[in-house]
């Protein structure tokens, strides 16, 4: 019995921690626009990220507050943009449809930028482009001045539709450190518990005899 029990206790430990590292991508859509995306995997961590217009400054807080420093963990995000979010489906055909994504007015492409460094004066930041032909997808890096980039302008510098939009990225809590950490400690603690009855069990029983 007390074998069968500690192999339960385990199991519960084993599921605990399965919860914790069981996330899915989910769609934010709004009006029939992809909006963003729930629990992306960037690396090793579970980023949200959302997709708004404005410039550097109004969004990121006067451009200095980012989730990402490096443009190598940046570059991780935005390939997981076409990885996990800009795909077709039954909620929709936001990867081969680019004006279904929320700021993006032109038909031919969308694009997302996660900037990771800025000096007041240029902001850098690594970039996804979704076409209507998957083919054509690809990323990138780029600069440009704080003050002029405003992704919610309606045409580009060329005069093309604009379709830019930020993407601003939102770590999730992560249960599986503390989920780590508290089942098998509790996991002992009742198996202590347990032991301890019984032993008090004998004890009782010796006496009453």
């Amino acid at each position: 019995m007390e074998k069968f029990r500690l192999r339960f206790c385990w199991l519960v430990v084993l599921v605990v921690l399965f919860c914790a590292h069981a996330h899915a991508t989910t769609l934010v859509i709004q009006s029939g626009r992809l909006k963003g995306a729930d629990n992306v995997l960037v690396g090793n961590r579970f980023y949200n990220v959302d997709f708004v217009e404005g410039t550097c400054v109004s969004v990121f807080s006067g451009c200095t507050s980012f989730a990402f420093s490096t443009a190598t963990t940046a570059s991780r995000a935005r390939a997981a943009l076409l990885g996990q979010v800009f795909l077709d489906g039954v909620l929709g055909n936001f990867d081969s449809n680019p004006t279904l994504t929320f700021g993006c007015i032109d038909p031919t492409h969308c694009l997302v930028q996660t900037p990771y460094s800025a000096n007041g004066v240029s902001v850098n930041y690594a970039f996804a482009a979704n076409y209507d032909n998957p083919v054509a997808d690809y990323v990138g890096f780029a600069s440009h001045s704080v003050l002029t980039i405003d992704t919610s302008s309606p045409t580009d510098a060329g005069g093309s539709p604009d379709s830019v939009v930020w993407g601003i990225w939102t770590p999730v809590p992560e249960p599986s450190s503390l989920a780590l950490l508290v089942a098998p400690f509790g996991c002992l603690v009742f198996l202590r518990l347990f032991r301890s009855h019984k032993s008090n069990e004998g004890v009782v029983r010796q006496r009453s005899q």
